[in-house]
């Protein structure tokens, strides 16, 4: 059985009975802007100016409140609390005994709330926000290679001056002083002080399949299995089967594309061939791993740009650079903006085509005077996409192609 979550608020501290005025962005291009009527884990229904009109679940992409409510108070929630599926919530105390964990949080009004969850539902709590801070890089990385690397042992994270560490073993109950820890076949009394992270094993992580994601303006993010506004309140279940009463007043925005849109960058290439002007006979690992695409980054190593427009997301490409993908899924378009990166402009001069199934779907030449081209290309049928980009009337000279917020969608 799925652990449960009850998280109750009053719904007189909710905003209950506030207009629900939303931006709401489709799959497929369009958007929407009205009240909200209706939300559930089917359908949504928006009274616009031209009437009420209403789009399944399916279609949607995101979804953004208009006016959103407060910040709330993360800065005084040291602490943060994640799920197995994902949802994080910011909390300023958590203790442990037999299994059941204590958790107080914050809620819109400032006045504390208690929330209790089984260990077996926890993946990672960050006891001591500044020290992961500090090596935030390091942490993030760790928590990352947990998706392909579940963790065998619990462990408790130590914030050295130099990097992080951790030891394994069992945990067990945690206080306000102390942290229960069998290693070795001994059972520790581990000074909570010391410890600046703990992570929870579970073996493999169970498949949750895609959900939606709120995020709240205190930084609570909620994976949403199901969901219904009334009365001002989001009332959610997660994939793991935690129930949340959510405040529309605290929502800072739903993320409905999970599984619906793939970015580029996050696919691995087929086939990836870069070749210079004058080929050498063999040509050295080195040059060729230093011309090669760059993946959410330019080849300066910062952001990309495109005329002032900044990206974070998409793929950085050099001219003579052939790019072949073959798509996991069924895709029904393509969505970028391309054009030459900020850092070599007004040079640059490439000309992009765009296949599919080696068929060609898009040809242009792009130089580093123009702005952004958006593009929108039709896959449905696509099993294979290919970016080729050649020199253009300048050969190589600052030919650096931007293709930015390169996504795929269903």
């Amino acid at each position: 059985m799925n652990p449960v979550l009850v998280m109750s608020i009053a719904a007189a501290l909710l905003g209950a009975g506030k207009p629900a005025e939303i931006e709401l962005s489709l799959a497929g291009g369009g958007s929407v802007h009205g009240i909200v009527v209706e939300l559930s884990d089917r359908q949504i229904r928006v009274e616009t100016a031209a009437g009420v009109v209403e789009h399944p679940i399916a279609r949607l992409l995101d979804l953004k409140p208009v006016s959103p409510g407060d910040t709330g108070t993360a800065a005084a929630a040291p602490i943060q609390v994640t799920w197995l599926d994902g949802t994080s919530l910011p909390a300023t105390a958590y203790q442990v005994a037999g299994g059941r964990a204590t958790i107080a949080a914050v809620g819109p009004d400032g006045q504390p709330l208690s929330v209790e969850s089984g260990t077996a539902a926890i993946s990672f709590v960050g006891l001591q926000a500044e020290a992961l801070a500090a090596h935030g890089t390091e942490w993030q990385a760790l928590v990352a290679d947990l998706t392909e690397h579940p963790a065998k042992s619990d462990r408790i994270v130590v914030a050295k001056r130099e990097a992080l560490d951790y030891v394994e073993g069992v945990l067990g109950d945690v206080t306000e002083a102390t942290i229960a820890f069998e290693t070795d076949g001994e059972t520790l009394a581990v000074k909570r002080a010391r410890a600046a992270a703990l992570i929870y094993a579970h073996g493999a992580t169970p498949a949750f399949g895609s959900a939606a994601q709120a995020t709240l303006t205190n930084g609570t993010r909620v994976l949403l299995h199901l969901v219904e506004l009334a009365a001002g309140v989001l009332n959610v279940t997660t994939p793991a089967g935690l129930e949340l009463k959510l405040p529309w007043s605290m929502l800072a925005r739903i993320d409905f594309s999970q599984g619906k849109v793939v970015a580029l960058g996050d696919l691995r290439p087929e086939l990836m061939n870069w070749s210079p002007y004058f080929a050498p006979a063999e040509l050295p690992a080195a040059l060729a791993a230093h011309y090669a695409p760059r993946i959410d980054a330019a080849f300066d190593g910062g952001p990309m740009r495109i005329a002032g427009q900044e990206f974070a997301r998409g793929v950085a490409l050099r001219s003579r650079t052939e790019l072949v993908y073959r798509l996991p899924d069924k895709f029904k378009r393509f969505t970028t903006v391309a054009g030459i990166d900020d850092a070599v402009r007004p040079q640059g001069n490439v000309q992009l085509a765009i296949y599919g199934d080696d068929r060609l779907l898009f040809e242009a030449t792009l130089d580093g005077r123009s702005p952004g081209m958006p593009l929108e290309l039709d896959l449905q049928g696509v099993n294979r996409l290919k970016f080729r980009v050649g020199f253009g009337a300048d050969l190589d000279i600052g030919d650096q192609l931007d293709l930015g917020e390169a996504k795929l969608e269903k």
